[in-house]
Formats: C-alpha cells, sequence, structure tokens
C-alpha cells in the first residue's frame, strides 16, 4: 500500500540532518499522499550519456523524453532543481544536453561516491532549498536511486515521490524489484505526468491524479512541458 507513516523525528545516526532541515514544516498524515507544488523540489540524478548505456527497463529514447518533459514541467511551474553528475575513472560528468536546455540554471554537482546523498554539496543545496518532498529521477533505480532514495527518507525525514518511468534500471526486474522495495520503504511512485498533473492541481490527492491522468487535454500538457506532444 502507498498510504504510509513517515517517521517524524530525526535519526540520530545523522548529525548534519538538523541544521539542514531547519526552517522544513513537519510532515503530517493528512499530506502524506499529496505531492504540492510550494514543498517540491526535483532532483535529478545522473542522467549521463555513459550510463544510460546500460538501462534496459525502458527504450533510452523513451527515458530521456520522460525526464525531458519532467524537467521541462518543474521549469515552467517553477519547480527547484537539483542535478548530480558521478565522475569516476574512464566516466563521463555530463548530462544529456536536451535536459540541460529545459532547465533555467542548469548548475551541475558532481560526487566520487556510490551515492549522491554522501556528498555534503548535494545534502547542502536540497537544505537551502527547504522544501521536504523530493521528487527523484536518475540512474539507476536498483543502485543510485535506491540508496538515495533511503538515505533521504532515514536520514533526514524528507518525503519522496519516485518517478518510475523517468528512471532506468538494467534490467526490468531490478527496476521494477527497486520500486517495489522503495515504496515499502515508504516512498510513493508516480509517473512523470502524474507529478506534473499533481503540481499544477497544487493540491490534488495523488490517488485522484492517478484516476484523472489519461483524460486530462494532452494540448495542456505539451503547453506546460513546452516540449511538443512528442513527450506525452
Amino acid at each position: 500500500m502507498l498510504t504510509r507513516k513517515l517517521r517524524k523525528t530525526f535519526s540520530p545516526m545523522a548529525p548534519f540532518q538538523r541544521s539542514e532541515l531547519r526552517g522544513h514544516d513537519e510532515v503530517t498524515d493528512a499530506d502524506d499522499q499529496r505531492l504540492t507544488l510550494e514543498a517540491s523540489q526535483l532532483v535529478l540524478i545522473d542522467h549521463q550519456p555513459d550510463m544510460a548505456m546500460a538501462v534496459r527497463s525502458l527504450p533510452p529514447h523513451t527515458l530521456m523524453s520522460n525526464v525531458i518533459a519532467l524537467a521541462a514541467a518543474a521549469n515552467a511551474l517553477g519547480v527547484r532543481t537539483t542535478m548530480t553528475v558521478t565522475s569516476s575513472e574512464g566516466g563521463s560528468a555530463r548530462v544529456y544536453p536536451g535536459l540541460m536546455a529545459v532547465v533555467s540554471d542548469p548548475g551541475l554537482l558532481e560526487y566520487r561516491s556510490g551515492n549522491a546523498w554522501e556528498d555534503l554539496a548535494v545534502r547542502s543545496a536540497l537544505a537551502e532549498n527547504a522544501r521536504r518532498k523530493l521528487v527523484v529521477s536518475g540512474l539507476w533505480t536498483e543502485a543510485g536511486i535506491d540508496a538515495f532514495v533511503r538515505a533521504a527518507m532515514r536520514g533526514a525525514n524528507y518525503q519522496t515521490f519516485v518517478v518510475s518511468d523517468a528512471c532506468g534500471g538494467r534490467s526490468v526486474e531490478a527496476h521494477e524489484h527497486a520500486i517495489r522495495l522503495l515504496v515499502e520503504a515508504g516512498a510513493i511512485s508516480v509517473t512523470w505526468h502524474q507529478a506534473m498533473l499533481a503540481w499544477q492541481g497544487a493540491s490534488e490527492n495523488l490517488a485522484e491524479v492517478a484516476k484523472e491522468a489519461p483524460t486530462r487535454s494532452p494540448s495542456r500538457v505539451a503547453k506546460v512541458v513546452g516540449a511538443g506532444s512528442e513527450v506525452e
């Protein structure tokens, strides 16, 4: 089930969290299922061409179309965006040009560990945004996304929404299993379309958004994301 109570106390395992989360509103049961515009920030993790080459959970062009649509919607609606890249020997610390083009302030935070959450600059950027609902998209679902989401929920009490069709795994099974386990751990799984519609509605319940999404006007979607009908 998606309806879960979030922990309302800080973890003693993370000494940085109190200063980072100062100013956050308390998470209440009433808004556990709501993805609101004013409380959201988007986190794009490691959308790098060399990493995308290993994705098998969905076609690469579909993945990037979904990610670009999500980022464009966030940009159009004023949702703050943090982008990370991982670098390693022989790796590439760059993201798709199409993604950079739809984000107004495409600053990249580069990290070297296996988990973006472990980088102080990443945690600080999220804390400075002062929005406690993280909408997460990235690669790979079963590795970096799983580690980041669990750490954000456990270490700093962020509420996380994993955009399942804007994340990629190295197999269908790995992706689906990771999403299922994250939901069991307390995350909420959404599609990029549901996230955008929730931001548009600002106060719509995710269950209602999911029900209404197929009936929404394609022209309205295209107008918001500014990326044409091919990304719907």
